[in-house]
């Protein structure tokens, strides 16, 4: 059993949780533990491995990329296609029952099988495009600089993270770029990391 929040690094918002007050904000939750089994599919990927590693009553933050987390599907209206998410996750009970580890020939079937219904997605709901990624992130980070010179460094770093986010790409879709576009990427998120660090 877990506590758990999500927090969209897009929106910065609370996409869902267990607890009824998250920081200054009641949020009514039931405030009372999810269950689930582990390897059975009950909560996304990134918290199925997570919680794993963890001691009973530990307490742990990490970042959810859409691979480990929803995809190209999303998540209702608060989670959209892509979102990376950052959850923090208190392991609170471990029952009797904890089912074996796959073998790796049921892993590399489930790999296979993830692989294949994310092409299908992908498919039916493609990723944006470089162009849009890079102007998304643009748009963000002309944001943050407005930020910067009104001298708001902790938003205006906030922003240049927003800014880092949008432009997310899988291992696959980095594979498949042209080395100009990799270059035009790689360009992009090296100016991100500067402004940023002007912010400390």
């Amino acid at each position: 059993r877990i506590h758990f929040t999500v927090h969209v690094e897009r929106t910065g918002g609370v996409a869902g949780t267990t607890r009824d007050v998250v920081g200054d904000k009641c949020l009514g939750g039931a405030d009372e533990p999810f269950e689930f089994i582990t390897g059975r599919g009950g909560v996304v990927l990134g918290v199925d491995l997570l919680v794993r590693t963890m001691a009973v009553g530990e307490v742990s933050e990490a970042i959810v990329f859409p691979e480990y987390g929803y995809g190209a599907v999303g998540d209702d209206h608060k989670v959209e296609p892509w979102d990376v998410l950052r959850m923090e996750v208190e392991l609170v009970h471990v029952g009797a029952y904890m089912p074996a580890l796959p073998s790796k020939a049921q892993m590399e079937q489930n790999r296979q099988r993830r692989e294949a219904e994310e092409a299908m997605r992908m498919q039916q709901d493609p990723p944006p495009s470089l162009d849009e990624r890079l102007a998304g992130s643009q748009d963000q980070k002309d944001e943050a600089n407005a930020l910067f010179r009104a001298h708001e460094f902790e938003e205006a770093r906030k922003g240049y993270d927003a800014a880092f986010v949008r432009l997310f790409t899988s291992k696959e879709e980095y594979a498949a770029m042209p080395p100009e576009d990799r270059d035009r990427l790689a360009s992009a998120k090296c100016l991100l990391h500067l402004n940023r660090a002007a912010c400390k």
